[in-house]
């Protein structure tokens, strides 16, 4: 039985998107974006500028901005408690993980 699926270079399936949100916080492109389970929060991180943005997704405005100039912003995630949030560094050789819970963030080697 085959299945049909929806091709993402067919121009039809990209006109029926709309704009919905401008990053315009954030001065240099965003490289990773991840909502958490509830739809509830959407973080942004920008490796040009080490930023990780928190967005309220339901009312579309930034609620927290954490800078880690220092380790950079790589890869990001929420894990499965909406309040904590993992993300790798851009910068270091070792590639620490750092973990934010309610905005506390700590350092993680590994």
């Amino acid at each position: 039985m085959e299945t049909e699926g929806i091709r993402l270079g067919d121009d039809s399936v990209w006109t029926d998107f709309k704009l919905c949100k401008v990053f315009q916080e954030c001065t240099s492109q965003v490289d990773s974006l991840e909502f958490d389970d509830s739809g509830s929060f959407l973080i942004a991180g920008c490796a040009g500028d080490a930023s990780i943005r928190l967005y309220d997704a339901v009312e579309g405005r930034l609620r927290k901005t954490v800078f880690s100039k220092k380790y950079g912003v790589g890869p990001l995630c929420f894990t499965h408690h909406s309040n904590t949030v993992l993300y790798g560094s851009s910068k270091s050789s070792s590639d620490p993980i750092e973990s934010s819970t309610r905005f506390y963030f700590r350092r993680i080697d590994g």
